[in-house]
C-alpha cells in the first residue's frame, strides 16, 4: 500500500488536476460495475424515512447509518437485533380497514331515496392512516450476514507514519483523539465540540486517510449562518482532498475513495465533484504546503537532535560499499570522500546518516581489538563486533555500561574528550588515537601497533619489554593467616 513519495517535477496544480481527473474516471467505472449494482439492490430494501423520523433517529443515535424494524432485519437481511439493544422510537405509519356508510348513488350519480323519502345508504370498507410509536434498530445493533459494502478498510503501513500523523495533528484546528467507534464509522469531526475523533485500532493507511478526510471537514465545513453545507457535496469535497493528499505522500486510497465518492454523488454526472474542482484543488494545495513544512521539520529533528547540528557529523564515516568520510554539509546534503581513493559523492542527509558507521575497527594487535564508537559504547554496538579478542579497547564519548560489567567482559573504556582528545580521532587514519593510547596507557599491544605506524615509537616497545614483570612460579606463592585470598584457579595457572 504505502510507497515512497513521488519525485514528480510538475507543479502541484497540474498534479492535483491529474489526480482529480483520475478520480472522476475511477468513480464512473465503479458506478458501471457489478459491485455498485449489488449495493443499490440491497439498499432498495431499506425504508425511506420521513424528515421528521430521520431527525428522531439522529437525535437518539447520531452515528446511525442504516436502520430497519425488528422483523425487517430478520426477513430481508438475515440479521438479528442483539439482545439488550435499545430500539430507536419513531412515528410508525400503517393503515387499518374501517366500515363506513355512505349515500347510495345511481348510475347518474344522483342520490337514491327509499319509499319513505329517506336517502338509501350502503356500507363500504375504507383504509385509513394510523400513526403510532414504533421502533427501529441501526445496523450496528445487529449481527448476522454481512451487508454488501461499497468500501473496504485500507490496509498497509505508511512511510514516516508517526511524523505524518503528528504533522496532521499540528495542522488541524482541533485536537485529534482515538476512540472505539461503533459500526463502520472510521472517524468524525465535531465543530460544536471542537474535536476530531478517529477509530482506534485501524491500519496506518486507513488512519492517515481518515485523519486527512476529517481535517478537510474541519477546514471547509464549519457551520455558518450564511452558508448551507449540503451533506453530499461536503463528503465529496473531503474525500477528494484526502485522495489527493494521500497520493502526494505515496498512499494509494483509490480502492476506498472511488466507491466512497460514488456513494455520495447524487448522479452519474458527478455534479458535486464538478462544481467543487477549484475548491478541492485550492484546499489540497494549501494543506499539502502546511503538512510538507511540518513533516520536513519533524523528519529533520530526528536526523539532527537538538544538541547536534549537521556540521557536527563532519569527520564521521559512512558505509556505502566502501568507507567514506563526511567532509562537508550544504542544503540538506553531505559531501563524502572515500578513505581509500579519490572518489567523492553527495548524499541526502537522511540517506547518509542511515549508513553511518557506529562501530569502527581501528586495529587488532596481539588479540587486542581497538574500536572507535562515535555515538557511545552500548551493548548493542558491542554485539556488532564479530571478532573475538582477549581485550577490547573501546574509545567513545560515553558508555552506557557499568565499570564492573566492562571489566568482567575484558573491555577497557577510553572516554573521548577525557582520556582521548577529540582531535585524536579527526585524522582519517585514526593514528592519533592509537598514539595517544600508547602514550597515556603503556600497553604492549598498542605500543607495537604505534611502532608499526611510525618507527620512532619502536623505542617505547623496547622500554616496555625491559620492565615487564615475570610470572610467579607456584612455589613462590605462600599463604599465611590473614593473607589476601587467592582463588584456586589463579594458583593453578601459576
Amino acid at each position: 500500500m504505502a510507497t515512497n513519495r513521488k519525485g514528480a517535477k510538475r507543479n502541484n496544480d497540474e498534479r492535483v488536476k491529474d489526480l482529480l481527473s483520475r478520480a472522476e474516471q475511477g468513480i464512473k467505472e465503479f458506478l458501471a460495475g457489478d459491485k455498485y449494482r449489488l449495493y443499490l439492490s440491497t439498499m432498495s430494501k431499506f425504508h425511506h424515512y420521513s424528515a421528521r423520523n430521520t431527525l428522531l433517529i439522529l437525535m437518539q443515535r447520531p452515528d446511525a447509518t442504516m436502520v430497519a424494524g425488528y422483523s425487517a432485519w430478520q426477513k430481508k437481511f438475515n440479521r438479528q437485533v442483539r439482545r439488550g439493544e435499545a430500539g430507536l422510537q419513531i412515528i410508525g405509519y400503517s393503515t387499518k380497514t374501517v366500515t363506513m356508510e355512505r349515500e347510495l348513488k345511481d348510475a347518474n350519480g344522483k342520490t337514491v331515496y327509499d319509499a319513505h323519502g329517506d336517502p338509501e345508504v350502503e356500507e363500504i370498507e375504507k383504509k385509513v392512516p394510523v400513526f403510532s410509536p414504533t421502533y427501529v434498530w441501526d445496523v450496528s445493533q445487529t449481527g448476522g450476514e454481512p451487508l454488501p459494502q461499497l468500501t473496504s478498510e485500507l490496509t498497509g503501513q505508511v512511510n514516516g507514519y508517526a511524523d505524518l500523523m503528528t504533522a496532521i495533528t499540528d495542522v488541524a484546528p482541533f485536537p485529534i483523539t482515538f476512540e472505539p467507534l461503533d459500526g463502520t464509522k472510521y472517524g468524525y469531526c465535531s465543530h460544536a465540540e471542537g474535536k476530531i475523533v478517529l477509530r482506534a485500532g485501524m491500519s496506518e493507511a486507513q488512519t492517515v486517510k481518515t485523519a486527512i478526510h476529517e481535517l478537510a471537514h474541519s477546514v471547509l465545513h464549519a457551520p455558518r449562518p450564511d452558508v448551507e453545507h449540503d451533506r453530499h457535496t461536503s463528503e465529496v469535497q473531503a474525500e477528494s482532498i484526502a485522495f489527493v493528499i494521500c497520493e502526494h505522500y505515496g498512499i494509494d486510497t483509490s480502492d476506498y475513495s472511488f466507491p466512497y465518492l460514488a456513494a455520495w454523488s447524487s448522479s452519474a454526472e458527478l455534479t458535486e465533484l464538478q462544481q467543487s474542482m477549484d475548491l478541492i484543488q485550492r484546499t489540497a494545495n494549501e494543506l499539502i504546503g502546511k503538512l510538507d513544512k511540518r513533516f520536513a521539520e519533524l523528519q529533520l529533528s530526528q536526523l539532527f537532535p537538538a544538541q547536534k547540528e549537521p556540521e557536527e557529523y563532519i569527520g564521521r564515516r559512512v558505509d556505502r560499499g566502501g568507507v567514506y568520510e563526511i567532509i562537508g554539509y550544504k542544503d540538506g546534503k553531505f559531501q563524502l570522500q572515500s578513505t581509500s581513493n579519490d572518489a567523492h559523492m553527495e548524499l541526502p542527509a537522511k540517506e547518509a546518516l542511515t549508513d553511518l558507521i557506529e562501530v569502527e575497527h581501528i586495529a587488532t594487535v596481539d588479540n587486542t581489538g581497538v574500536y572507535y564508537m562515535p555515538d557511545g559504547l552500548t551493548r548493542d554496538r558491542l554485539s556488532g563486533i564479530t571478532t573475538q579478542h582477549d581485550l577490547y579497547a573501546i574509545v567513545a564519548p560515553t558508555a552506557a555500561l557499568s565499570d564492573e560489567w566492562m571489566a568482567e567482559h575484558h573491555i577497557q573504556f577510553y572516554k573521548l574528550g577525557r582520556d582521548i582528545p577529540y582531535e585524536a580521532v579527526a585524522d582519517g587514519s585514526r593514528q592519533g588515537m592509537l598514539q595517544l593510547l600508547q602514550a597515556k596507557y603503556p600497553d604492549m599491544a598498542v605500543a607495537r601497533q604505534c611502532a608499526e605506524l611510525q618507527p620512532e615509537f619502536a623505542a617505547n616497545v623496547a622500554a616496555l619489554e625491559t620492565v615487564q614483570p615475570t610470572d610467579l612460579d607456584a612455589s613462590e606463592i605462600s599463604v599465611r593467616l590473614g593473607a589476601t585470598w587467592i582463588p584456586p584457579e589463579v594458583v593453578e595457572q601459576c
